[in-house]
Formats: C-alpha cells, structure tokens, sequence
C-alpha cells in the first residue's frame, strides 16, 4: 500500500499535522504535504512542537530528524504519541546506529504506522521495530510537488550547493558555494527553488536541493551527506533519472565559470536580505493552529 492509498480513508475528514521546524528543504517537504492532502480532500490543523493539542489523527511529518547528526524528532514525536488515537509518521530516513533512533522504534505502539522514504532506512527500521507491520516504504514528500513551472526555466551555468553545517562529510568545502536550503526555512521554499531553476548544472550534497534539480531536469551530481541519505534516496528514487549521477564520497570539482560564480553571490545576497523579511511578515500574530480547506489539485 502506498501513503497516498493509505491516507485516502481520511478524505472528508480533519487531521493533526506536526510540522518541521527547519530549513528550506523542510519548506518543501510541507509543500508536497500539502498538495497530496488538498489532492484526497484532506482538511488539516498544523502545529509545532511543543503546541498543546490532542486529538483522532495525527500525522508527523518525516525528515532527518530521527538519525544521522539530529534526532530531535524522536523526542517531539514521543510527545504526541499518547496524546492520539492513530498516529503516522510520514516518509522518513532513520538511522538506528542511534540508540536513542533504535529505541524509540522499537517502543511504538501499534497504533504508529511508519513510512520510510528509501530501502535502508526500512530495512534498519524492521530490524529494531516490535510491530514490523506497521513499516512501509514510500517515497520523500518533496516528489508530490508540482515543478512543472520551475522546470520551463532550463537555466545556465553551475550551482554548487553544499552543506556548511553538521550534517556535511566534507572536511573543506568547494571555493565557489553557496548551501541555498539555509535560505528559507520551513514555510519558505521559494528560494530552494528559485536559486536551483536559474542554473543548467547542480552539485550538490543537500538531498532536496538534488530533487529539486532532478525533477526541473537539470544535470545532477549527487555527494555523500554524513550517513546514508543522500544514497539511499538516489537509489530508491532517482536512479532511473538519466541525467542524475551519484557521486558518492568524490570530491567536488566542479568549476564554475565568473558568470555562475557571480550569480550564485549574488543570489545569496538576496537571499539573506530576504530571509528576515519573510519571516517577520509570516509571523505577524495570527492563529496557533493554521488550518486548510481541501480544494482538489491535479
């Protein structure tokens, strides 16, 4: 069964949904959310930890926060869990090496239903978990976005995009990047977005950046991140993608010419002004709870 089959008896019907709280990529994650819940007539009420809310529903949205450098989202989820009657975490990578990440797994009740977005997740997940039933395997929210419209830009240039956070397996960093996830945050894709449409050529060790780039049809250089994500959803999900290569632990030689060097300054300039911006404007006072009307996308 996959999510979106699974999620179809909640058509009609008001759920919880516990966001992110993080980056641009996060930001994307929750906009393909959205789209596959306005997609099935789902009506939601979106929260952040630690809001205090209880109810029939809920679904956690995924992330890397159950593995890897950050396991922040073991301890928000664990929050909820008795506070619902039925509870799905949506596509996740997880990383058991973690005690806490095993532990946490193999605790749920069987109310929980877990979906992994790549094959090893899974596969650590069914090891540790006591209801190994309630796994499935789909894939990251970010593909139910529509990019059609970014994809019409085929762009020029290079972007190189890496990580300068905890979460990068690389001890120096290319000379020319800019990491365009930092840009927006959990209600802000656009500058993911915008930023990764305007070149021809991505390289990247950011995993939403590389899907991004994948589905507007750029060519994309997939390199490691600290554990396993970054291939094991290029294995699951992009591998059939001829103009997708993965890139493993190589070191990045990609040379942006002075024209792509120039653009990516610029674009991060613009960025970090807009950040701010944004924020202010989103956070003006309004409701706790931000909740949506279901009209039918394609």
């Amino acid at each position: 069964m996959t999510l979106e089959q699974d999620l179809q008896r909640f058509s009609g019907k008001e759920v919880y949904v516990l966001l992110n709280s993080g980056n641009a990529g996060d930001g994307l994650i929750h906009e393909g959310g959205r789209r596959l819940f306005r997609k099935l007539g789902i009506r939601t009420r979106e929260f952040l930890y630690p809001a205090d809310v209880e109810g029939e529903t809920l679904l956690i949205y995924g992330c890397g926060g159950f593995g890897g450098v950050s396991t922040r989202r073991v301890g928000e989820s664990r929050h909820y869990i008795p506070r619902f009657r039925e509870i799905i975490i949506l596509p996740s990578s997880f990383d058991t090496g973690r005690s806490e990440v095993a532990t946490f797994l193999g605790e749920l009740p069987s109310n929980v239903t877990v979906y992994s977005r790549e094959k090893i997740s899974h596969a650590m997940a069914r090891e540790v978990m006591t209801f190994p039933d309630n796994l499935r395997l789909d894939q990251d929210l970010a593909f139910h976005c529509d990019y059609r419209s970014w994809a019409a830009n085929p762009g020029t240039g290079t972007l190189v995009c890496f990580r300068t956070d905890a979460e990068t397996a690389r001890k120096t960093l290319p000379p020319a990047t800019i990491d365009v996830s930092r840009f927006g945050d959990k209600h802000d894709s656009w500058p993911l977005l915008y930023t990764v449409s305007r070149f021809a050529e991505v390289h990247t060790d950011r995993m939403h950046v590389g899907i991004v780039a994948a589905m507007t049809g750029k060519k994309t250089f997939l390199f490691d991140n600290s554990y396993h994500k970054i291939r094991a959803v290029y294995e699951h999900s992009l591998s059939g993608m001829e103009h997708v290569r993965y890139m493993g632990q190589e070191s990045p030689t990609a040379s942006p010419s002075a024209g792509s060097r120039f653009r990516m300054r610029l674009i991060h300039v613009l960025m970090r002004l807009r950040k701010p911006l944004v924020r202010a404007i989103y956070h003006l006072p309004r409701r706790r709870l931000r909740s949506s009307s279901p009209p039918v996308t394609s």
